[in-house]
């Protein structure tokens, strides 16, 4: 009986760290920066949100792309001027290209942005931006590839958090071509070797939040072109709205805080992520250290599950601080003992069990397996309970 409580108390823990919690809206720590992105054609809109944006008094504003319509027509660029003119008095303004700006002289001619203003880098905060150009080429060898390579590498030691803002999004559900520039064999190999904490993308007109292995990917393309559907489903991605928006980013007691708004600024979604030092980057510690690499399959369904159902929540998000801080030392002690190793791997059997099917399986499928467990469960009691009853009569 002992053992079938246990067993019903740690799948009500799983089961509640599984169902994200209700962001919680949080005072506004300044200095504030913004990013937003797709504002096109829909101006009434687009002016809503930077009248929200405005008010917040940000220091910095990033726009990940799509700013106008046609990006060789001077009337759509003057009716952006006229739309962010009192935002840019007040704060810098960091555009990354999209494919609607059509690599148009008026981009350049518009903004005075560093290096080459196609790609180029900010410090701002404590937090390394990274502004790239994802109609350009960016695979390894490419001038791009190469600059970023470059840039990741000499960012400073005492830099919080690194930050990439892009157009066309490596992770998003959206209508277009999924990974559209192949960001994901290219780039996205990078940010996750130089502990690249967050994408801001645009492109699709949504906003969704999506992680994998470690990186928060945000496609925020709710600045006033029409919005999009969901058009498929993905085990990376948490949320999805359809909703006009603007992402919030505040940094406080290492912590980077993004808040999103709508245009009645009405919070929509809220995450904290917490700043590790580069030798925690790769997180799963004991699973590493028993499968031999952090790219092993079965210690990336574990960052999955991680990723999916415990840092989007206070108390998944409280254990994975505490396992960061506690585990390193066991880690440590299974790679000078190598003998453990095949005995750590059969003990988290069931912890890659869980996790497979909390993040490969859908809903219906869960509660399936979910109920499977607990009639299972049921039935080894109730055999339990008749053998130790013959057991007392003879």
């Amino acid at each position: 009986m002992k053992k079938f409580l246990l067993t019903m108390f740690c799948v009500a823990v799983i089961v509640g760290l599984a169902i994200p919690m209700s962001p919680v809206a949080l005072a506004d720590d300044p200095p504030v920066i913004v990013v937003y992105g797709d504002s096109r054609t829909g101006h009434s809109i687009h002016q809503q949100i930077v009248d929200a944006i405005v008010a917040l008094n940000p220091i910095a504003v990033f726009h990940t792309g799509d700013l106008v319509e046609n990006g060789l027509n001077p009337d759509h660029w003057a009716v952006f001027n006229s739309i962010v003119s009192e935002l840019v008095e007040t704060a810098e303004f960091y555009p990354a290209l999209g494919n609607h700006e059509l690599d148009s002289q008026l981009f350049f001619d518009n903004f005075d942005l560093p290096n080459n203003e196609r790609w180029y880098s900010v410090d701002i905060n404590n937090i390394h931006f990274i502004v790239l150009d994802s109609n350009s080429p960016t695979d390894d060898g490419s001038e791009q590839y190469e600059w970023l390579q470059a840039d990741l590498y000499n960012i400073a030691d005492e830099t919080g958090f690194i930050i990439v803002v892009l157009h066309h999004p490596p992770f998003s559900t959206g209508p277009h071509v999924e990974d559209e520039k192949g960001l994901r064999q290219s780039i996205v190999p990078l940010l996750e070797q130089y502990g690249v904490e967050a994408v801001f993308a645009g492109h699709d007109h949504t906003y969704e939040r999506s992680v994998y292995n470690d990186i928060f990917y945000i496609v925020t393309g709710g600045g006033g072109a029409p919005l999009y559907d969901q058009a498929r489903t993905s085990p990376y991605s948490q949320l999805y709205v359809k909703a006009y928006h603007f992402c919030t980013i505040s940094t406080s007691d290492g912590q980077l805080t993004v808040s999103v708004f709508d245009v009645n600024s009405s919070l929509i979604d809220q995450f904290v992520i917490d700043a590790l030092p580069p030798s925690e980057g790769e997180g799963c510690f004991i699973a590493t250290a028993a499968y031999g690499s952090y790219l092993d399959s079965h210690v990336e369904i574990l960052r999955n599950f991680r990723d999916s159902y415990m840092v989007n929540n206070p108390v998944g998000s409280a254990l994975v601080s505490a396992y960061y801080k506690l585990s390193p030392p066991v880690a440590e002690f299974i790679d000078d003992h190598p003998a453990l190793k095949p005995v750590v791997r059969v003990a988290l059997l069931p912890a890659v069990a869980m996790s497979t099917v909390a993040v490969s399986t859908s809903s219906v499928e869960k509660i399936a397996i979910g109920s499977a467990l607990l009639l299972v469960s049921g039935l080894a009691v109730v055999w339990m309970r008749r053998r130790q009853g013959k057991g007392v009569i003879s």
